[in-house]
């Protein structure tokens, strides 16, 4: 949601000091000819604001905002397209089938209300999202892993510490480095054997570890 799409783009300005979500504006585009639409730019940060009580917001698009006094903020990246729902005429064609694909992939809900149409899981990356967690509810996922440079982990190998949804639970995994490819989300650990390191040594291996020569081992702890 970067480019530069709106119909009714003013020449950019500061009339005047205008708070927003994300500290002071340092700049301020009109979006609609009564400036009742702007996109704002901080130092760091922006997004477009639209003034509520000039522009109904739906209700099923009001959650990606935040509000003060006057207006309803859409941060940048993600939130800015629900807003360019709220007002498509000041958007371009593009802009507008750019917001709905984010809108479909990170706000699902958002996207069946707003154009009665319903998704499958393989059309949205939350959907996606949500059906692993769902899946994965009671099985061990990735949370933290450690290659075979650090303490006794095996040449070839990875120390995955693995996390439990339905209890919070975690436990240390050891999993052939060759199986530990991306996306590591998706991997379910209990294929693997459980086990830890001897975390008594140091965290790095001795130098000249990894040109084959000895290096003095130490049997890991059950997890």
């Amino acid at each position: 949601m970067t480019k530069q799409s709106a119909l009714y783009s003013l020449t950019r300005h500061q009339p005047f000091q205008l708070s927003t979500p994300w500290d002071f504006a340092h700049a301020i585009d009109n979006l609609s000819p009564d400036g009742s639409v702007i996109r704002v730019s901080t130092a760091e940060h922006g997004g477009i604001g639209i003034q509520h009580e000039k522009v109904t917001i739906p209700q099923h698009l009001r959650f990606g905002a935040i509000y003060d006094q006057a207006w309803a903020w859409f941060e940048e990246d993600e939130a800015v397209a629900l807003a360019v729902l709220v007002v498509p005429h000041l958007f371009s064609k593009e802009y507008q089938e750019c917001a709905k694909e984010t809108v479909r992939n990170s706000y699902p809900d958002a996207y069946e209300t707003h154009f009665g149409e319903k998704l499958e899981v393989h059309q949205s990356r939350e959907l996606q999202a949500r059906e692993l967690v769902a899946r994965t509810r009671n099985l061990y996922t990735p949370s933290t892993a450690w290659g075979d440079w650090a303490w006794d982990i095996p040449r070839g190998f990875v120390y995955v510490l693995g996390y439990r949804r339905s209890d919070e639970s975690t436990a240390g995994f050891l999993v052939p480095k060759d199986k530990y490819r991306p996306p590591h989300n998706l991997i379910v650990l209990d294929d693997f054997p459980r086990w830890s390191p001897n975390k008594n040594l140091p965290q790095s291996k001795p130098k000249g570890w990894d040109e084959g020569g000895p290096v003095e081992s130490h049997a890991g702890e059950a997890a």
